[in-house]
């Protein structure tokens, strides 16, 4: 059970609570994230804003909203997140690339998600991504097979 951390800084959180998305607990997953966000949000700190850490987070609930099934709320999070991390790493942007793909299937908008899950297979091929590049392979294939059925 997930304590609820929602006072206490997003680093400060438990690690066990912060991998409820490594656990497919997709909603408490949902609550981590959502927690870090508001604290993003709403703090009073003069420091500057981890602009990165903040994004990556919106990535992640895009992510979890997948999982939740909130496809709509997804490709918005994806979507702007990248935008913003598109030049600054080729890594998260294929990660981002293959999740919207995922989403953009799950929408039925199967040609863009073959323009994601191509543009994600092309950067986990260049940047050596091998766990995620299996499954973007596979995921093309799926696509490129939808998009030559007739619907």
């Amino acid at each position: 059970m997930l304590k609820d951390n929602r006072s206490r800084p997003f680093s400060q959180m438990n690690v066990d609570e912060l991998l409820a998305r490594d656990q497919q607990n997709w909603e408490a997953a949902w609550q981590r994230f959502s927690a870090v966000q508001e604290w993003f949000e709403t703090r009073k700190d003069p420091t500057p804003r981890d602009e990165d850490l903040a994004l990556g987070n919106m990535g992640q609930l895009g992510w979890v909203a997948y999982h939740l099934g909130r496809h709509e709320e997804a490709r918005k999070r994806l979507q702007e997140c990248l935008k913003s991390f598109s030049a600054r790493s080729k890594g998260y942007t294929a990660t981002l690339k293959y999740r919207l793909a995922l989403v953009e299937e799950a929408l039925g908008d199967t040609a863009e998600a073959y323009a994601c899950a191509s543009d994600a297979t092309y950067w986990f091929e260049r940047t050596g991504m091998q766990p995620d590049l299996e499954k973007a392979r596979e995921l093309l294939a799926r696509l490129q097979s939808a998009q030559a059925s007739p619907a």
